[in-house]
């Protein structure tokens, strides 16, 4: 009986799959600051819903929506208190980029975070056939409270990177 390495497997898929096919998933990342030195932490989902796609030299993205349920902040308490008391998943169950679009790695869109719509700026690059996005918002501008639990809290800039595939 012959065995197959990991790397026979990997390329086989390779071949048989096509030299584009995504080997990531989409998915978000925030990166929360906290104080006082408190330290850092991600919150991340895998849940992200929707693509990008090419029109010329320039990306477009819309209805790129990701649930609120989905986010998870490295631990079940950190996560819970997120989500439900900051992030009232249950009166707002989304997280949408309304619509952005951008060229020459700039780009810029609306975005929608607890039932509010502001305007965002940030940089993307394409990998393959994904768009990965990099931009900051700050939480006081989507009316979520200041996050404060026994004297620690998070710094109001957030960065965030979402990864989409982008569809021909």
């Amino acid at each position: 009986m012959q065995r197959f390495s990991f790397l026979t497997l990997t390329l086989f898929n390779f071949i048989l799959f096509g030299a584009t096919a995504s080997w990531a998933k989409p998915e978000v990342v925030l990166s929360l600051k906290m104080f006082p030195s408190a330290g850092n932490f991600n919150a991340t989902s895998n849940e992200v819903k929707g693509f990008a796609r090419m029109s010329g030299t320039k990306v477009i993205a819309e209805g790129i929506s990701v649930p609120i349920k989905s986010l998870d902040a490295e631990r079940e308490g950190r996560t819970k208190h997120m989500n439900e008391k900051y992030l009232e998943m249950g009166k707002y169950p989304e997280a949408k980029l309304i619509k952005a679009e951008g060229e020459n790695g700039q780009g810029k869109g609306i975005i929608e975070i607890h039932g509010v719509q502001k305007p965002i700026q940030g940089t993307f690059k394409v990998e393959k056939d994904e768009l990965v996005a990099n931009f900051v918002v700050k939480i006081s501008d989507f009316g979520i409270a200041k996050v404060n639990y026994l004297g620690m809290g998070v710094k109001d800039e957030v960065a965030v990177m979402v990864r989409v595939p982008i569809k021909k």
